[in-house]
């Protein structure tokens, strides 16, 4: 009898504290995680994934990935090959893959991935992390219609539910100076942050489709909750503040309700830059709330209460702006304004940025006329900051 009661009690401990541990992991349970591709970021993703393996442990992983290459006959494509990678091997899932490619949700083709590192790149840490999960790999081309998107996540759903986790393969923004990257990123996070699936339509970032299918997934799966684990970008990495960057965002949906980000508006001033013709990139001219071509800083500010100090600030930027010397993009919250200056010039009729020593000495005369003093030049030497 005392035999009987030891066991029924060690079984009831054994089962009370498996349920604990289960209640820990759902409270928790994550449905969706976003990281980059870009293998700069290699070290920063693989703790996320790593991070992400110790809470869930799903049966199939949904990789998203844009289409670099723009390979293939269709906007959404995926393969059921099994993938080899150093000495392992990485099994698809078969049945899911038939499942969206049988009602021609998703073109079945293995040529496409031959040389996707959208894909690869991250195979070896899911991997590591997820040693029995099997993979479902989808490589998605620009401009694909939201439709398209909204039936091929609806049908994953069905077919795996929570047995299924989702990983946007997404770098953000791409080829700018770091410190405007840092403020197109502030729209892409508050987008994902606040589940808003039209403000995604306007992120600066290599695929808004992987990041659109992440949200809904999110929102299938009661999981509204956007956790931000790290943002920077490759300019930050190898402290230059003038390369062309790629930057990076870290970060999961997990169980819970989403958590907004306080109201915030990201623009873009400029004036007598043509946006088809310039040495500057297309993406320069996305990634804020609001573009404003016609060089006025001031119309921008004008609901922003500023004291005469301030104002003598701005004006004298609008200045110089409208003289086509300057562009600007910024923040505005209700602590602080944020300006990042870029200065340009005229190259044989485009456009271009200017760099080095040429851009420092630009901007330290701004400095100066306005007074702003910095001992250091760092990666924020480009940014003006006005307290609110």
């Amino acid at each position: 009898m005392n035999k009987f009661l030891i066991a029924f009690f060690a079984t009831a401990v054994v089962l009370s504290f498996s349920f604990l541990i289960i209640e820990k992991i759902d409270s928790k349970r994550i449905s969706a995680v976003v990281v980059p591709h870009h293998d700069l970021a290699s070290n920063e993703r693989a703790k996320i994934l790593k991070e992400a393996g110790q809470i869930v442990n799903p049966e199939t992983i949904i990789i998203i990935s844009p289409n670099h290459f723009n390979a293939g006959n269709a906007g959404i494509i995926t393969t059921d090959k099994d993938w080899n990678i150093l000495d392992a091997q990485i099994f698809s899932d078969k049945k899911i893959i038939a499942g969206i490619s049988d009602k021609h949700l998703a073109l079945k083709s293995e040529l496409p991935f031959s040389r996707e590192h959208g894909i690869f790149n991250l195979l070896a840490p899911i991997h590591e992390n997820f040693p029995s999960a099997k993979i479902v790999p989808i490589i998605i081309k620009p401009e694909t219609k939201k439709k398209d998107l909204e039936n091929i996540i609806t049908e994953l759903n069905t077919l795996c539910g929570k047995k299924c986790l989702l990983v946007a393969s997404v770098d953000f923004s791409h080829y700018l100076p770091g410190a405007l990257a840092e403020i197109h990123d502030k729209l892409s996070i508050r987008a994902l942050n606040n589940l808003d699936e039209n403000l995604i339509w306007q992120a600066e970032v290599d695929s808004r489709e992987a990041l659109f299918m992440a949200m809904n997934w999110a929102k299938m799966h009661e999981s509204s909750k956007f956790v931000l684990k790290n943002n920077t970008n490759s300019g930050k990495i190898n402290d230059s503040r003038d390369a062309e960057t790629t930057s990076y965002v870290f970060g999961w949906y997990e169980k819970g309700s989403k958590k907004e980000i306080k109201p915030e508006t990201t623009f873009l001033v400029y004036k007598g830059i043509n946006e088809k013709e310039n040495n500057i990139g297309e993406r320069f001219f996305r990634g804020t709330d609001q573009k404003n071509e016609n060089g006025n800083l001031l119309t921008l500010l004008e609901k922003v209460n500023l004291n005469q100090t301030e104002k003598d600030k701005v004006s004298y930027l609008n200045n110089l702006i409208n003289n086509k010397n300057l562009t600007a993009a910024g923040s505005i919250n209700s602590n602080n304004i944020q300006i990042v200056l870029m200065p340009w010039r005229d190259s044989n009729g485009k456009a271009e940025l200017l760099r080095g020593s040429e851009k420092t000495d630009y901007i330290k005369n701004i400095r100066d006329q306005l007074k702003i003093i910095e001992s250091n030049i760092n990666y924020g030497y480009d940014i003006i900051e006005i307290e609110r």
